[in-house]
């Protein structure tokens, strides 16, 4: 079984530093020790680091907070690791990113400097449709074929269909 690490938690009143214990638990734990893990418990007001991981009952990362360089993002992944969804938040603006299971982003979605966007892809990752608004409130409509070729566009007031 694997040893886990010392935790280290700082709240407004004190740093204090967890140990756990070798063998056993916290059951092996000295009576002191166990006081302390409550104390921490319920004196601890945030943890920090760069980047926190969520493992299922095996072991398996299951999800990802980071702060990486476009932003903070979440990444929730497929139980093979792959990832699922992730939602990053930049410079640009907020953006969410639906995967499938084979690696291909189905369905994205961003709000960028007064705008907003959705697109969404076939199997093969190739934009079929896209939904948008403009800065100025305009909305956009557009669907394509599968050699990426618009077929059918509404933008404002104006709908056209392209052959």
């Amino acid at each position: 079984m694997k040893r886990a690490a010392a935790v280290s938690v700082k709240s407004k009143r004190a740093k204090t530093t967890v140990k756990p214990a070798a063998r056993g638990g916290a059951a092996a734990k000295p009576a002191a020790t166990a006081k302390a893990r409550t104390k921490v418990a319920r004196t601890a007001r945030a943890v920090s680091a760069s980047e926190f991981r969520l493992v299922d009952r095996r072991g398996r990362v299951r999800a990802v907070l980071m702060s990486g360089r476009a932003g903070p993002s979440l990444q929730m992944l497929h139980p093979d690791g792959e990832l699922a969804l992730e939602i990053t938040v930049s410079d640009t603006g907020p953006t969410i990113k639906l995967v499938d299971d084979q690696g291909s982003t189905r369905v994205f979605l961003g709000s960028t400097r007064g705008g907003a966007r959705m697109g969404m892809t076939d199997p093969s990752g190739t934009q079929r449709l896209f939904l948008g608004v403009s800065r100025s409130g305009e909305p956009d409509l557009s669907l394509y074929d599968a050699a990426q070729r618009r077929v059918w566009r509404t933008a404002g007031r104006g709908t056209s269909r392209t052959q």
